[in-house]
């Protein structure tokens, strides 16, 4: 399996060329800082993990990218950090990556909390649902006829596999579709009933945050 391989499966991802990739192992990131290092595990001669990082001035490092087995990018971490004698790691996880997450938190470790006020916001739901509907059919495997849909009256329907919701806010639906993260407090109180949502819509939703990687930032 190639690091192109691993990055294919990750559940987020962005469409990049075979030369975007070529770029990981040359590129400089953060010039003034420190230079980008890319460090692969291997499983029976495969690779398993890659994590991408760059050292800071003070010591420290900053993951910016990881594809592939979470238990393996864990100990890739912790056997750089041990090799270049760091003593913090900045970590930017999705809230959606809930394996890692897991892991992380079995090692004692917990998010740090946010009263950011920057949010996510769907704009135009209908397009949004046409966008990310690639994505809902690969976790489903079959065509999903996946749609939004506005309602006379001023509310909107939601379609997926033979069913649907109705919301009455746009942002129950970016609730739907991203989750709540336990990890920023917000006094903006959304009406969400959990209870009335579709199986097949809990099988794809919520979708993990974005995290830009390499190309974007």
């Amino acid at each position: 399996m190639s690091l192109i391989e691993l990055y294919q499966r990750e559940p987020i991802r962005f469409k990049r060329s075979l030369e975007e990739f070529k770029l990981l192992t040359d590129r400089a990131f953060l010039a003034e800082v420190g230079a980008l290092n890319i460090f692969v595990s291997h499983r029976m001669g495969k690779p398993s993990s890659y994590v991408a990082f760059v050292k800071g001035v003070w010591d420290d490092l900053t993951v910016v990218e990881y594809a592939g087995s979470r238990i393996a990018v864990l100990k890739t971490i912790c056997e750089v950090s041990k090799t270049l004698k760091v003593e913090h790691v900045k970590l930017p996880v999705p809230y959606g990556d809930w394996e890692l997450i897991a892991l992380l938190e079995e090692s004692g470790l917990k998010p740090k909390t946010s009263s950011a006020p920057a949010s996510l916001a769907i704009l135009n739901p209908a397009v949004f649902a046409e966008k990310i509907r690639p994505y809902i059919e690969e976790k489903l495997g079959v065509k999903a006829n996946f749609k939004v849909a506005s309602c006379s009256d001023g509310g909107f329907k939601v379609y997926m596999s033979g069913e649907s919701v109705r919301f009455e806010d746009p942002k129950a639906f970016t609730l739907l579709v991203f989750g709540r993260p336990e990890t920023v407090h917000s006094s903006d109180i959304i009406e969400f009933d959990h209870t009335r949502i579709p199986d097949v819509f809990k099988r794809v939703f919520p979708i993990p945050s974005f995290n830009y990687g390499l190309n974007f930032i």
